[in-house]
């Protein structure tokens, strides 16, 4: 029974372990999709780049708040597993640690759909950002036309000053 018992908790154990490298590699791809969109937001001007600090802060809180819950998480589900293995008999606990199992699985999927909505509003922001940048170009471009027109009209003043 004892020998079920450290069988049981170094399963269990395990499974926290993997749980935990399987967050930190979540973790690495966030931090490297970031660093990419601070690449891309370098190109840009300094305004922009403002923007897209905030929101990767943003992004960057919501993701670490989500994993934390999740350690908190399982780690509540940890103690209480404990307590029902020193309670009840082996073929319940196997029946807890398949769930426990189930339930990393779906946290991971719910985590991954997390992450690509982030993915899609960033994409969307970007696409805000190059719009507005293009109506930026326009206004200055249409200033450029009317300074030109303007010049235009006080050379004609000017000749016609001179015909005076």
């Amino acid at each position: 029974m004892n020998i079920i018992m450290i069988m049981i908790i170094k399963i269990i154990m395990i499974t926290v372990i993997v749980m935990m490298i399987t967050m930190m590699n979540i973790i690495m791809i966030m931090i490297i999709i970031i660093i990419i969109m601070i690449i891309i937001i370098m190109i840009m001007n300094i305004t922009m780049v403002m923007i897209m600090m905030i929101i990767m802060i943003i992004v960057i809180i919501m993701v670490i708040m989500m994993i934390v819950i999740i350690i908190v998480i399982m780690m509540i589900i940890m103690i209480i597993l404990i307590i029902i293995i020193f309670m009840m008999n082996i073929m319940i606990i196997m029946m807890i640690i398949m769930i426990m199992m189930a339930t990393v699985m779906i946290t991971m999927m719910n985590m991954m759909s997390i992450m690509m909505i982030i993915i899609k509003i960033v994409v969307i922001m970007m696409n805000i950002i190059i719009f507005m940048m293009i109506i930026m170009i326009m206004i200055t471009m249409m200033i450029m036309i009317m300074i030109m027109i303007m010049n235009m009209m006080i050379i004609l003043m000017m000749m016609a000053m001179v015909m005076m």
